[in-house]
């Protein structure tokens, strides 16, 4: 019987593993979560927020790593922190949910 996964070649970067997303994002949602109450009082889109996620990557969590992404697969990428960052503001939820 054949595999259907490719085993990666040496030297070939791989997927961050779900402690490493959580430490390059953690500080992102922390940061996030610090100004959710003011945001929410102040009705104020979370513009800036969104563009820390950006800055971070997370736009690109399934982008395949041969396109500059991180290459999280599909099933992973519910790792992808929008619980936590639904905890921080429902709307930032939304706004960066893969589509």
């Amino acid at each position: 019987m054949t595999s259907t996964h490719a085993e990666p070649r040496a030297g070939a970067r791989q997927a961050p593993t779900d402690e490493e997303l959580a430490e390059r994002f953690r500080p992102v949602f922390d940061r996030i979560a610090e100004r959710a109450v003011e945001r929410e009082a102040q009705r104020r889109l979370p513009y800036e927020e969104v563009e820390w996620l950006r800055a971070a990557g997370f736009g690109a969590l399934r982008v395949p790593i041969e396109l500059g992404g991180s290459g999280v697969s599909r099933r992973r990428s519910r790792w992808n922190g929008r619980g936590r960052t639904a905890r921080t503001r429902p709307a930032s939820s939304t706004s960066t949910a893969p589509r």
